[in-house]
């Protein structure tokens, strides 16, 4: 299984509260949010990445390699 992972940092999110602690945040919670569930890693499985102002900076996605 591939797992990808994108994140677009060019939003007021991102320059607010600085590239790296934004970056952090999303992927904690995206941790938290795949850690025990019974979906991930299906194929096709998808996930939109919010940044604190609740846009969507990104997703995360399960494939096939």
């Amino acid at each position: 299984m591939l797992v990808t992972i994108t994140l677009r940092t060019g939003n007021a999110a991102f320059v607010d509260n600085g590239e790296d602690v934004e970056a952090a945040r999303i992927l904690r919670r995206l941790a938290d949010k795949i850690e025990g569930n019974p979906y991930f890693p299906a194929e096709g499985y998808s996930m939109p990445l919010l940044d604190m102002n609740g846009g969507e900076v990104g997703y995360m996605v399960c494939a096939t390699a």
